[in-house]
Order: structure tokens, then C-alpha cells, then sequence
């Protein structure tokens, strides 16, 4: 007769990756708001198991690029931008970096949850001037100033011009050319007129300006220079005393 043997299969069990659902995505915008936020929720099931369905291994203020991220134990995720923050200030309207941060299931699958920033414009915030002192008689569009701007937005380019208000006396006495150079259009005589009062706004074309007042000095210089007027030459006698 047959005999019958018994053949054992051994099945190697196999990390079996969890099934991520739910927002993994968020959108926040720069001085849209004080620290705006974004919040979203993610679930996953783990057919290894079952038990451990919708856990996550919490953050808290897991700090990004831009923001802050935290997450509880049931996957509800909170972004939190850092208004404040440089590298969200240097942002230009239109920028639209992203801050990716990686969560990890309570049986070890990770995913990413990833923010748009959307950078928005800052307005500049000072003129500098490198002179304001100008010679008398320096001739007429002599040259008095460099103009340059203070802005956050690293990669904004600016344009002066002159405009009303206080401090705008003596606009129509100068000109800016060559984009950022301030020139007295009349040569300056300290004596007619020892300071001039010019009011600037500087503009980053995209919707932000500052205006400031500005004082320019005229430096008094001799005019004209001294003449003799006594006899050029003189005698005196052998041994003569004083």
C-alpha cells in the first residue's frame, strides 16, 4: 500500500506598507495673517495590523523652512508659518517655495505632508543716501547722492521720484538719473541759498512704497581767491634800525 508523508510550508510573514489617506497637502500665504495656519487630517489602515489603524507617532512644533508643523496621534496635522521668520520676510510675490515634513505611522510607514508658502510682497522700508552735502558752484546737474533702498524682499528693484507732502520745497530743483543718482540741476551758491529740502518716495513695483524727507547742505567754499593789493616790492637801507 502508499504511504503518506506530511510536507510543511513555511510562510515568511512581510512588512506589509500602510495605506496612507487623507490631506498630505496644505496651502498657506506670507502677511496673509499673523502665523497663518493650514490643517488637514491623515489615516491609514495596516493590514498587519489592524489594531494599530489610524496611529501615528505624534509631533509637536517640528520646525520647517518657513512654519511649524505638529500632528496628534489620530493624524491631525497643523502647519503654523513663522511670519516673522527671514527666509519667510526675503519672500517675493509670486515665490512659492515649499515646506515638506516627514510623519510616520505607529507601525514605522512614513509619508510627507508638503506646504505651499506663498510669498507676498513687503513694502520697503527706508531711503538711504549716500551724501547730502553738495559744494557751492559744483555746477550745474552736479552730482550729490547715491539713492538706495532698505527691503526685505532681497530681489526687489526700485525707482525714485520726487512727490508732494511736507519736507517738498525745493523739488523742482534737482533731478535723479541714471535710475538712483540725485543731481542739483542749478550750481548751489551757499551764500543765495545754504540747504535745499526734497521729499523722495521709493517705489518696488509691486504695489509697496516709502516716501522720507531728505535736507541736502550747500558747503560754503572760498569764492574768490585773496589779492595783494599793497606795493609788491620795497626798499630799506644799509644798516637801518629798526
Amino acid at each position: 500500500g502508499g504511504t503518506t508523508t506530511t510536507i510543511t510550508i513555511t510562510v515568511n510573514g512581510a512588512a506589509d506598507a500602510a495605506d496612507v489617506t487623507g490631506a498630505s497637502t496644505g496651502s498657506v500665504t506670507e502677511d496673509f495673517g499673523p502665523d497663518e495656519q493650514d490643517t488637514g487630517n491623515l489615516d491609514h489602515t495596516d493590514v498587519d495590523d489592524e489594531d494599530a489603524n489610524d496611529e501615528w507617532e505624534a509631533q509637536t512644533d517640528t520646525v520647517g523652512t518657513y512654519g511649524k508643523l505638529s500632528i496628534t496621534t489620530a493624524g491631525a496635522w497643523t502647519y503654523t508659518l513663522s511670519d516673522s521668520d527671514s527666509d519667510t520676510n526675503i519672500l517675493d510675490q509670486g515665490d512659492t517655495p515649499t515646506d515638506v515634513f516627514s510623519v510616520s505611522t505607529s507601525g514605522g510607514d512614513s509619508t510627507n505632508v508638503t506646504i505651499t508658502v506663498n510669498g507676498a510682497n513687503d513694502a520697503p522700508t527706508d531711503i538711504t543716501m549716500s551724501d547730502q552735502n553738495v559744494n557751492e558752484n559744483a555746477g550745474a546737474n552736479a552730482p550729490v547722492s547715491f539713492l538706495s533702498t532698505t527691503d526685505v524682499d532681497d530681489a526687489a528693484s526700485h525707482t525714485y521720484s520726487f512727490v508732494a507732502g511736507t519736507g517738498d520745497t525745493d523739488n523742482a530743483e534737482f533731478v535723479i538719473t541714471g535710475g538712483n543718482v540725485l543731481r542739483i540741476a542749478s550750481s548751489p551758491d551757499f551764500e543765495t541759498k545754504s540747504s535745499y529740502s526734497i521729499r523722495i518716495q521709493t517705489d518696488d513695483g509691486a504695489g509697496g512704497t516709502y516716501v522720507e524727507a531728505f535736507t541736502i547742505s550747500v558747503n560754503d567754499l572760498n569764492d574768490v581767491a585773496p589779492t595783494i593789493t599793497s606795493a609788491s616790492t620795497a626798499s630799506v637801507a644799509e644798516n637801518a634800525t629798526a
